[in-house]
C-alpha cells in the first residue's frame, strides 16, 4: 500500500514493542480494516510484537471510497467520547483531521437541532467533535496504523475460516485467499490471537458453528429505514449559515422522516435524508428535494436548494439493529474475539456504531493487559463487550419501536416507561439549555445515562410529566 505524501511533524510512530515473550504472546490477527480494524490493530501493538491486518478490498492511497464499505458515503457521526478515544491511541489525531479540511463541530455551539418535540436549547460551548467523512477519517487512521514497523497490512485477501487447535481449544490462525480471484490458492497464517472486526459481513458465526461451537443467538430489530445522501457545497460568495449541522428529527408515528446537514472537509456538506418504516427517500433528483421538502421544518429544504450537488445521489438501507449474543456462547475457542459491527450493528441513523467500536477497542487494551490466561481474557472481553453494547442497544431499539412497521424485539413496560422519560427530556431540552446540554453529552458518550436521572434532572421531568 501507499502512504500519502503529507507527513505531519505530530506523525511520530514508537516501534518500541513489548518482547516476544510477553503472555507467551508472538502474533495477532485482526480481520478488517475499517475503522474497527484500524483501532484494533493500534491496541494490539501494545500487546503484542507483530500484528497482521487482513482486508479484501485494495486499499486506496488517498481519502476515498472503497467496495467493502457501502455505508461510507452518508454521514459518519464521530462522537466526542469516540473522538477522546482516538486521540488517546493517536495523539493530536484530531489535529491532523483539521489539517487535513475536517471542520470542528461543538455540539453546544454549531449544531442547530429540530428535534421530535421542536428545536433545542442550544446554549454555551466546548463540546466539541470532528465533522468528517468515513474516507478522511478511516484514511489517517490507516495511515497512522501501518507506518507502525509492528503492523503488516494484507490487502485484497478474505479470511476464509478459522484455525484452532483440536486438542487446546485455542485459536492458532486463519485460513485466507487472494480476493481479486475466483480460484485462489488457501494460505495458513498463524497467530495467538484473532480479533474479527469485518463489520456486518462477518463468518465468525457460520466458522463457529462449522468448528463445533453452535450457533450463536442473534437479535434483530429493524425499523426499515433507508438513506439517501450527497455531497452539495454553497455557491461562491454564497453567506455561511449559522451552524455547522443542522438535524430534522422525525417524530414516529406521527413523521417517519428525517434529515441532516453535516459541514465536512473541502467545505462540502453531507446532506442525507432518511426515512423510516419502508417510507425510502426517493432516488431521483426531483424525488431528493421534495423529501426535503417534506421534513417537519422547511430550513433543511432552504439550505438544500441554495447548495450546488457536487456528487451524484447514494442509497443505503441495510440498518437494522443485529446483536449476535457471543458472551452466551457454552463454548468458545480461547483467542478468538469479535468486535464492532460484527458482533453489534445498530441502526446507524443514531450515529454511535464508530464511538461503541472504538470503546471497545479501549476495552480490548484493558482486558489485555491482564496476567490472566489467554481463555480467562477471551471469555471476560466477551462479557464485558456485552456490557458495553446494552444501553447503546436500548437507545436504538427503544426509538426503533416507535414505528410500528418495526419488526424484531418487544417493548416492555421498562422499556415503555424509559421512553416516555426520554421523551420528557426532549420536550425539556427545548426549553432549557442546561437539559440540552445534558442530553447531548450522554448522546456522546462522555457521560453515563445515570447523568439524566440525576435528582434535580428527575424533579423537573416529574413537574413535566404531571403538567403534560
Amino acid at each position: 500500500m501507499q502512504i500519502h505524501p503529507f507527513q505531519p511533524d505530530y506523525l511520530h510512530v514508537t516501534t518500541d514493542g513489548p518482547s516476544p515473550t510477553k503472555h507467551q504472546r508472538s502474533s495477532a490477527i485482526v480481520i478488517g480494516a475499517g475503522v474497527a480494524g484500524l483501532m484494533a490493530a493500534r491496541v494490539l501493538c501494545n500487546h503484542f510484537p507483530r500484528v497482521y491486518v487482513i482486508e479484501q478490498d485494495q486499499l486506496p492511497a488517498t481519502p476515498q471510497a472503497r467496495k467493502g464499505v457501502p455505508q461510507a458515503r452518508h454521514v459518519h457521526l464521530l462522537m466526542v467520547r469516540g473522538r477522546q478515544v482516538l486521540d488517546h491511541f493517536f495523539p493530536q489525531l484530531t489535529a491532523e483531521l483539521f489539517d487535513l479540511g475536517a471542520m470542528p463541530l461543538d455540539w453546544y455551539a454549531d449544531v442547530r437541532w429540530f428535534g421530535p418535540a421542536g428545536w433545542m436549547a442550544a446554549g454555551g460551548e466546548g463540546l466539541i467533535t470532528c465533522s468528517t467523512s468515513r474516507d478522511l477519517l478511516e484514511f489517517v487512521l490507516r495511515r497512522r496504523v501501518v507506518a507502525d514497523s509492528r503492523v503488516e497490512l494484507i490487502s485484497q485477501h478474505k479470511v476464509v475460516g478459522l484455525q484452532v487447535d483440536a486438542q487446546t481449544g485455542q485459536i492458532c490462525g486463519v485460513e485466507m485467499m487472494a480476493s481479486s480471484t475466483a480460484i485462489a490458492a488457501r494460505q495458513r497464517l498463524a497467530a495467538d490471537l484473532v480479533i474479527d472486526a469485518s463489520g456486518r459481513g462477518s463468518r465468525s458465526a457460520k466458522w463457529l458453528d462449522q468448528l463445533g461451537y453452535g450457533l450463536a443467538e442473534t437479535r434483530t430489530v429493524n425499523a426499515f429505514l433507508g438513506y439517501s445522501s450527497r455531497l452539495c457545497r454553497l455557491p461562491a460568495g454564497a453567506s455561511s449559515p449559522p451552524w455547522k449541522a443542522l438535524i430534522v428529527s422525525a417524530h414516529p408515528p406521527d413523521c417517519f422522516r428525517a434529515g441532516g446537514i453535516f459541514a465536512i472537509e473541502h467545505n462540502q456538506w453531507m446532506v442525507v435524508l432518511m426515512g423510516g418504516g419502508g417510507d425510502y427517500p426517493p432516488k431521483d433528483e426531483a424525488g431528493f428535494v421534495n423529501f426535503a421538502r417534506s421534513l417537519r421544518s422547511a430550513e433543511l429544504y432552504q439550505a438544500l436548494t441554495a447548495a450546488e450537488p457536487v456528487s451524484p445521489i447514494y442509497h443505503f438501507r441495510r440498518t437494522e439493529n443485529r446483536w449476535i449474543h457471543y458472551e452466551r456462547q457454552a463454548k468458545w475457542p480461547a483467542g478468538l474475539m469479535v468486535m464492532g459491527d460484527a458482533v453489534c450493528g445498530f441502526n446507524p441513523i443514531y450515529g454511535q456504531g464508530m464511538t461503541v467500536a472504538l470503546l471497545s477497542a479501549e476495552l480490548l487494551d484493558r482486558v489485555l493487559d491482564s496476567q490472566a490466561a489467554l481463555a480467562d481474557l477471551t471469555a471476560a472481553f466477551r462479557q464485558q463487550l456485552a456490557a458495553l453494547c446494552a444501553w447503546p442497544w436500548t437507545m436504538a431499539t427503544g426509538a426503533d419501536l416507535l414505528y410500528p412497521t418495526t419488526e424484531g424485539g418487544e417493548s416492555t413496560w421498562y422499556d415503555r416507561l424509559a421512553q416516555h422519560y426520554l421523551d420528557q427530556v426532549l420536550i425539556m431540552a427545548t426549553k432549557s439549555p442546561d437539559i440540552y446540554r445534558r442530553f447531548v453529552r450522554v448522546m456522546n458518550m462522555v457521560d453515563p445515562p445515570s447523568a439524566l436521572f440525576a435528582p434535580a434532572v428527575a424533579a423537573r421531568m416529574a413537574i413535566g410529566w404531571l403538567r403534560n
